[in-house]
């Protein structure tokens, strides 16, 4: 009997250390999440210590990112991607529960950096009208862990 409960507790000890390392909201990032959008649409992002990998409607973009700050004990990172094109997106996140499995991901549609330039003319008009009319412009989507995976 005494052999069966140690073996247990070795088999448990051995599968807790195989775990996710979640001891800080930048670790707790890396794997593969899936993505869900106001509209109820999804995405894969695939995020390693170096790449953040979205995969939308079957296209793949690879980035650089880089840490912009990092808060702990509020659950909370922000992060900016650089793309080929010099595209860059800064994502705030909010890790929502304990196990680090789910989190809000915001983005500001207007501060996006997209083909090397902030914006264009156009964007700048809707700038100028989402400022003027007070709409946010801030997109949250809703992310949840799926595994360890940092490629499609």
């Amino acid at each position: 009997m005494k052999r069966h409960l140690i073996i247990v507790l070795l088999i448990g000890l051995i599968l807790t250390g195989c775990g996710r390392d979640i001891s800080s909201v930048e670790s707790s990032m890396i794997g593969h999440w899936k993505e869900t959008f106001n509209d109820g649409e999804t995405g894969e992002i695939y995020i390693s210590k170096d790449k953040f990998i979205t995969v939308i409607n079957g296209t793949k973009m690879t980035y650089e990112y880089k840490i912009v700050s990092e808060n702990d004990k509020k659950k909370e990172i922000s992060f900016v991607t650089k793309g080929a094109e010099d595209d860059s997106i800064k994502y705030e996140q909010k890790f929502l529960n304990k196990k680090m499995t789910k989190l809000n991901s915001t983005v500001d549609a207007l501060n996006m950096k997209l083909g090397g330039r902030k914006g264009d003319e156009t964007l700048d008009l809707i700038e100028s009208l989402a400022t003027s009319l007070n709409v946010d412009t801030h997109v949250t989507t809703k992310w949840k862990y799926v595994d360890g995976k940092t490629q499609p």
